[in-house]
């Protein structure tokens, strides 16, 4: 818009020249027809640009609108964690295109312990609670670059890039640590909610996938050993 303002200053600047200026051109005009004829130009370079600016306040407002929609699919409604849909359409292409971002990265896999029988116990409202306050220190644990997501009922995934297997195993036992420190059920302070976590390691975008699967199965390594374990 902005040079299309240009344009139309000079256009205008340029015909009121040859408008007033006879001794420029061969052509003789008088002062009213040139005066009419600017007038004329000038409401119609104002109405163009009146048009063009609400098209592109409506265009800016559409993408607003699109960017809102592409955070709401990308992000669990109840923790605010990024969900499943993120880590396909947005972390995965972002592996590939600038893989020593990333990689090496480590894979946490999260389960809270016997998350049914808690619903069942004292509601899903306080099931929903726990699991917006686990959201929470999942956050308070991790870096900045790091991801915490959410890929299922009580499963979370965290993703930590250009980090050792070592070095996630101690971040998922200090996540492990604080389930036992926190009060999750307020109603019931003696009632403690445990979680069995898994953790891998993955190279390149290729494994991904593979890696994920690993974690996983570290993760019910961790629940088959009487869970409110970290296996890797």
């Amino acid at each position: 818009m902005r040079n299309a303002l240009i344009s139309n200053a000079v256009l205008l600047i340029i015909l009121s020249i040859m408008l007033f200026i006879p001794d420029l051109i061969t052509a003789n005009y008088k002062d009213a027809e040139a005066s009419r004829f600017i007038a004329s130009l000038l409401i119609v370079i104002i109405v163009c640009w009146i048009n063009d600016h609400y098209r592109e306040r409506s265009h800016e407002a559409m993408d607003k609108l699109q960017q809102i929609k592409d955070q709401q699919a990308n992000t669990d409604q109840l923790t605010n964690l990024a969900n499943r849909r993120f880590i396909d359409a947005c972390l995965v292409p972002s592996f590939e295109k600038q893989p020593d971002l990333f990689f090496p990265l480590s894979l946490i896999m999260c389960d809270i312990d016997y998350f049914k029988r808690l619903n069942d116990n004292f509601g899903h409202d306080v099931g929903d609670n726990v699991l917006k306050s686990v959201a929470y220190m999942f956050k308070q644990n991790i870096r900045q670059q790091d991801f915490a997501c959410r890929i299922g009922g009580e499963e979370f995934l965290l993703i930590l890039p250009r980090t050792s297997v070592q070095d996630a195993l101690n971040v998922a036992d200090k996540i492990r640590k604080q389930f036992h420190q926190q009060q999750l059920v307020p109603s019931a302070p003696q009632y403690k909610v445990t979680a069995s976590l898994g953790v891998a390691l993955c190279n390149k975008s290729e494994e991904f996938s593979e890696s994920i699967k690993l974690a996983d199965m570290m993760l019910y390594k961790a629940k088959n050993n009487g869970r409110d374990q970290t296996r890797g």
